[in-house]
């Protein structure tokens, strides 16, 4: 006989409406639980390991775009501003006051610190106004994508909820692994601007592709 929360669990879910999903992912693999509480309609997920954990949890497969929602970005700011800065250095909201950021800001010529809790607009175009961007919070990195700006990931602590997985979730629709930096290596070595553009490898046009797809996908028009 199921327990009785399970049983209340299912009758809710019936009643209420479905749920909508684009363009999210889980935050780290080791998800518990199977059973989903309600109706999904999944019209795009984040990456290739988000599905492959739905894809287990719901024993269905979904052919769907991938990409996070966040590349559309671009589309919020009427102009592009001018480039002011060699190197945008953007923290996780949670690292944003170590001591570090400081550090490998001085370190890094012309560079400046993006501060991830500002207005979302206004930090949109600081981040476009940097030539290559370097970033510990994911949503940088996505961003600069967006603008087709040359960047690398950051690790400055291991304080990030989930690790790598949604990192690697990202790369994974542009079929890639990519290593990032950590702070020993950001203090010791010479990080310039050309450091992270010689790195960088991927193609703006399927960014563009993954753009389209994301807003064709998108449920409500």
């Amino acid at each position: 006989m199921q327990p009785a929360t399970k049983i209340f669990s299912r009758i809710t879910g019936a009643i209420k409406p479905p749920l909508y999903i684009w363009s999210s992912g889980f935050i780290k693999s080791d998800i518990k639980g199977s059973a989903v509480p309600r109706k999904l309609n999944v019209c795009a997920l984040r990456g290739n390991l988000t599905k492959q954990l739905l894809e287990k949890i719901t024993g269905q497969n979904y052919d769907i775009p991938l990409g996070d929602g966040g590349l559309l970005i671009p589309r919020l700011l009427p102009d592009m501003p001018v480039k002011k800065y060699a190197v945008g250095i953007i923290p996780h909201f949670i690292e944003e006051n170590m001591p570090e950021l400081q550090a490998i800001q001085s370190k890094i010529p012309e560079s400046t610190i993006i501060s991830p809790l500002g207005n979302p607009l206004l930090t949109a175009e600081k981040i476009a106004e940097c030539e290559t961007v370097l970033s510990s919070s994911l949503h940088g990195l996505i961003a600069a994508d967006a603008f087709n700006i040359p960047n690398r990931q950051m690790v400055l602590s291991n304080r990030i909820k989930g690790g790598y997985f949604k990192y690697k979730d990202y790369y994974s629709v542009y079929g890639k692994e990519i290593a990032p930096l950590t702070a020993n290596e950001l203090l010791n070595d010479c990080i310039t601007a050309d450091t992270i553009r010689n790195a960088y490898d991927i193609p703006f046009n399927q960014i563009q592709e993954i753009q389209e797809k994301l807003l064709e996908a998108f449920p409500f028009r």
